[in-house]
């Protein structure tokens, strides 16, 4: 069976001197490419209670699998895992290494 949706959820904890330019790069860079390759961005949100307020969880949905999968081979050839051909991309493209302490993914399939 083909999935119908695709929910992601990414956990990111961001270094804190960098927190604030974490979320203007999310805001101008990050966010539209994720809506151009037909994401839905569902929410952001930071915990205020038990963890750091540096835990960022992004949740964002596809339509189908189809739309994830170029989702994912755009970004993976794209966006984090090439080498930047200069030092202003480097920095609009790589905000793991300059912004976060780590990332990690889930991704969820509709079952119906």
């Amino acid at each position: 069976m083909v999935p119908k949706k695709v929910i992601m959820i990414t956990k990111v904890t961001v270094k804190w001197d960098k927190l604030e330019e974490f979320h203007e790069w999310w805001e101008k860079v990050s966010l539209p490419n994720w809506i151009e390759h037909g994401a839905r961005h569902i929410g952001s949100f930071e915990n205020y209670l038990g963890d750091k307020k540096n835990v960022i969880i992004r949740i964002t949905e596809f339509d189908d699998f189809s739309k994830w999968e170029k989702w994912m081979e755009w970004r993976n050839s794209t966006m984090y895992f090439t080498e930047p051909t200069s030092k202003e991309r480097a920095e609009k493209l790589r905000p793991v290494t300059s912004r976060a302490e780590s990332l990690t993914e889930s991704v969820w399939f509709s079952i119906y």
